[in-house]
């Protein structure tokens, strides 16, 4: 009996072992020319201009695939220049998408024309308010409770699509003195929630680490990382540091090395 239960106890722990192998490890790659689409404002594009087609075209000769990723800004009218948890919630799980203008694309109809779709918001996403009482995910008063309320819906959404792939850029941040420390902090807090909770390996959604790269760890935007004193926007040497880990994140993805690889790209 005793041999019957150590066996049993074996065989428990090695179907543990095999099922937490099979959800950490690599994924099969998509197709060798694949498309994507980087949806972003102000911020991505500086980043964008840094050098991402170069870098892309990089690694698709060093790995011998044809990716092709495009850039839009988006949303963009006549949605107001909004791109904050509430904006995709309510475009992408709300309704309020389109299905024939591309600049308020559903989301059906960007992951029937991508395979790979990456989002994020610019750094006013800083401007985080004490939570209210009430939780709302198309609300635009930016709380943490909104902002894990529209992110929890759009993780569902975004599971739907399971032969699509989606990159979700951790929020860029404001430079100490342009947002209080709360604020600052409040920030921190909902991207150690999507790193340490919200992302979970073995779905089609991944991370872009993006706010430990303008950070550094800290709580702010460095000020080696922005345009000046004035401007939160990324300077020119960060973003041509920064581009070729944005377009190693999306080969790491596209190859299936997503759960495997650096969020910061490397």
């Amino acid at each position: 009996m005793q041999k019957v239960r150590v066996l049993f106890l074996s065989v428990l722990l090695l179907t543990s072992f095999i099922s937490c192998e099979s959800q950490t490890g690599p994924q099969n790659p998509v197709s060798s020319d694949a498309r994507g689409i980087f949806l972003h404002h102000s911020t991505g594009n500086y980043v964008w201009n840094g050098g991402v087609p170069a870098a892309m075209d990089v690694r698709n000769a060093q790995l011998g695939t044809t990716y092709v990723i495009e850039e839009r800004a988006y949303p963009n009218t006549p949605w107001p220049w909004d791109n904050y948890p509430s904006d995709y919630y309510r475009l992408w799980v709300g309704g309020e998408g389109s299905t024939t203008d591309p600049d308020i694309y559903n989301l059906e109809t960007l992951c029937s024309q991508y395979t790979l779709i990456i989002w994020k918001h610019c750094y006013p996403v800083t401007n985080i308010g004490p939570d209210s009482g009430s939780t709302d995910p198309s609300s635009s008063y930016k709380s943490l409770a909104n902002y894990k309320a529209a992110y929890t819906a759009l993780k569902q959404k975004m599971r739907s699509f399971p032969n699509n792939r989606f990159i979700v850029w951790t929020g860029a941040v404001e430079q100490e003195g342009h947002c209080t420390e709360v604020q600052a902090q409040r920030l921190k807090a909902f991207h150690d929630w999507i790193i340490g909770t919200w992302d979970e390996k073995g779905d089609n959604i991944y991370v872009f680490d993006f706010w430990q790269l303008e950070t550094g760890g800290g709580l702010y935007l460095l000020a080696s990382n922005a345009v000046n004193s004035g401007d939160d926007h990324p300077n020119a040497t960060f973003c041509v540091d920064t581009a070729p880990k944005f377009a190693e994140r999306m080969c790491d993805v596209l190859q299936g090395r997503g759960d495997l690889d650096p969020l910061t790209g490397y």
